[in-house]
């Protein structure tokens, strides 16, 4: 899945992508600032190729990170692979890699999970004017989105290892 978002009434905003019927080529509107790429097809990370300019990294690239090397610099953008948590209202919780890229004034996501923050992110930046004119800022947004989560996981967690200790 693709989704893009730009800045429409001073907010963040989903841009509709154009998916195209049968053979037309994905379309990622030029005022994006943040394109989020959920476990994409090969016509999808086409189309991001196009517009930033470098290959998105795979699952694979993204697991066979090492810790010491989940910052970096390449084709003029910064990459940042990152553990996030997701699924921890179920009984099978994950904690997978999110790749944070950063090229130019965009912010593209690459993620092969669903966390939470995702998408409490982006409801809440379409409510906020002003906030999110640039993809540097927009990624500390959803950092923040990310931590906030985590924190309120953990939170809950410890309360429960509480009670069981009692």
């Amino acid at each position: 899945m693709l989704r893009s978002f730009g800045l429409r009434e001073s907010c963040l905003r989903r841009n509709l992508t154009c998916s195209g019927e049968s053979a037309d080529p994905i379309v990622i509107p030029p005022e994006s600032l943040w394109v989020d790429l959920y476990d994409p097809t090969p016509e999808e990370r086409e189309a991001v190729k196009v517009v930033f300019g470098f290959e998105p990294p795979t699952k694979d690239d993204m697991d066979e990170i090492e810790i010491s090397s989940r910052l970096y610099q390449e084709d003029g953008a910064i990459f940042m692979t990152a553990l996030v948590l997701s699924k921890t209202e179920t009984m099978d919780p994950e904690c997978l890699g999110v790749s944070f890229i950063l090229a130019g004034e965009r912010l593209l996501t690459v993620r092969y999970s669903e966390p939470q923050p995702f998408n409490t992110f982006a409801n809440r930046a379409e409510r906020q004017v002003n906030l999110w004119p640039r993809g540097d800022i927009i990624l500390a947004g959803m950092l923040e989105a990310i931590i906030d989560r985590t924190a309120d996981v953990l939170e809950k967690v410890g309360a429960e290892v509480d009670g069981l200790s009692k």
